[in-house]
């Protein structure tokens, strides 16, 4: 399986299914579903897929203990496969308005190239 078949995969479980590397560039991803339970599980099970191709001591979403570790482990996953292909997911912040005096904001990464 190459490389850009595991991330085909990824993309697949995030429900953001892709056909070319074309398709990933400028995609935008929102952090909060990034986030949730149901992809956590799917991707955590890609694991023992990715370590065959790729290596542990240069991936530290690929460490055994890597859940008790990392915050977001999804998204670290997602970013440091993407970075290893010469992409980046790249943060940033739209701003919501206010409630109750409080500013909203959401979370958003954007797919660039290197």
């Amino acid at each position: 399986m190459d490389e850009f078949e595991i991330i085909k995969e990824i993309f697949n479980i995030i429900e953001k299914p892709i056909t070319c590397k074309e398709d990933l560039i400028n995609m935008s991803l929102n952090q909060k579903n990034l986030r949730s339970e149901k992809f956590k599980d799917k991707i955590v099970g890609m694991i023992p897929k990715l370590k065959q191709k790729y290596k542990s001591h240069k991936l530290t979403c690929l460490h055994n203990n890597s859940l008790e570790k990392q915050k977001f482990p999804t998204i670290n996953m997602i970013r440091q496969i993407l970075k290893c292909n010469k992409l980046k997911l790249e943060p940033y912040v739209i701003f919501k308005g206010t409630w109750n005096k409080q500013k909203m904001f959401e979370r958003y990464f954007k797919i660039i190239e290197l």
